[in-house]
């Protein structure tokens, strides 16, 4: 068992699902800043480093940035006219 497995254990069902939104919201937030970094041309290894993804998964990641480049055309477009 490992060391986080038995920590968990101990804490009370509230205190696990409070763990468990906070490494969800640190998830996405790896994600939204690698998809960030994707969109600027940060190189693969520079994204795993300091996102703490794998290769793979920042591969997976740009694979769906076809949609992500428009959104950010658009944003960058209103951005001009507000």
């Amino acid at each position: 068992m490992l060391m986080s497995e038995l920590k968990i254990e101990k804490l009370t069902p509230y205190e696990q699902g409070i763990e468990l939104g906070i490494a969800m919201g640190r998830a996405k937030c790896s994600v939204t800043v690698a998809k960030a970094m994707l969109l600027r041309n940060f190189d693969l290894s520079t994204i795993a480093e300091l996102t703490g993804l794998s290769i793979e998964q920042i591969q997976a990641l740009s694979e769906s940035l076809p949609a992500a480049e428009v959104t950010e055309a658009v944003i960058d477009a209103l951005d001009e006219f507000v």
